[in-house]
């Protein structure tokens, strides 16, 4: 799991962000946001979280290998193939792209709510 921490300061209102990014698999990421700071009278600590979870399926790779055949010395041809299947991960620019997305997600929507300006 990796988690980062960041203070903000706008316009005078004090925040933390809180990141937990955790890619328990290959077919899943989670993605986790919670942004703390006081309320505009200041008597109250404001929180909200904005959790997101992905789980998919990768299609596995088929490789199709033809293979040619003969009779009676080449006077009857025909091709059949084999078909294989291989398994695809995700690479780390892969799951990185999907951190972004869903820290992009939840920004915009802490943005929305008027938690961050």
């Amino acid at each position: 799991m990796i988690a980062e921490m960041q203070t903000i300061n706008d316009d005078g209102v004090n925040y933390v962000l809180q990141q937990f990014k955790y890619n328990p698999t290959q077919t899943s990421t989670r993605y986790c946001m919670i942004a703390i700071g006081k309320s505009d009278s200041g008597n109250f600590v404001e929180c909200v979280l904005a959790v997101y979870t992905a789980e998919f399926e990768i299609a596995p790779g088929v490789e199709i290998t033809p293979q040619k055949h003969s009779l009676l010395y080449g006077f009857t041809n025909w091709t059949t193939s084999d078909t294989s299947h291989m398994k695809k991960i995700l690479g780390e620019k892969t799951i990185q792209a999907l951190n972004n997305f869903f820290e992009m997600q939840a920004l915009e929507e802490f943005k929305k709510e008027g938690v961050i300006g």
